[in-house]
């Protein structure tokens, strides 16, 4: 919070959550990161964050994310795109913002389109670079 609030550059600052705590740490974390307008996102929803885990803390986050990547070699695509569906009802139920990332191919891209979902990354759209040092 402290460095968001001394950087002016920064418009908007989240923090990603991959493994959450209890209720009660994330209640308090939410209050000190909210009070200094910081978001909070639950990462790894259903593959790393299964929804008992994440049902509680629906209150104190503002972004739920699904990673796709994380479910492709154990799951058939049609199954996953059912379990983005209904994380991203979920978020939507709780007026929460909903990303999807490992957005890999086209065929990825169809079924957000489809689905309606604006909130995405992946290598699709860029992979990773370090910066070029002068």
């Amino acid at each position: 919070v402290a460095y968001f609030q001394s950087e002016p550059e920064l418009v908007a600052m989240i923090v990603e959550i991959t493994h959450v705590p209890t209720a009660a740490v994330m209640h308090q974390m939410s209050q000190i990161y909210h009070a200094g307008g910081v978001e909070l996102a639950i990462d790894d929803v259903e593959s790393d964050n299964l929804y008992d885990k994440v049902a509680p803390l629906l209150t104190d986050v503002d972004c739920l994310k699904f990673a796709v990547q994380n479910l492709r070699q154990e799951r058939e695509t049609a199954e996953i795109w059912e379990q983005v569906a209904f994380w991203q009802e979920l978020a939507a139920q709780n007026q929460l913002k909903f990303a999807v990332e490992g957005i890999e191919t086209d065929q990825d891209v169809a079924m957000m389109k489809q689905l309606s979902i604006e909130w995405a990354q992946g290598y699709y759209y860029s992979k990773p670079a370090l910066p070029k040092l002068d």
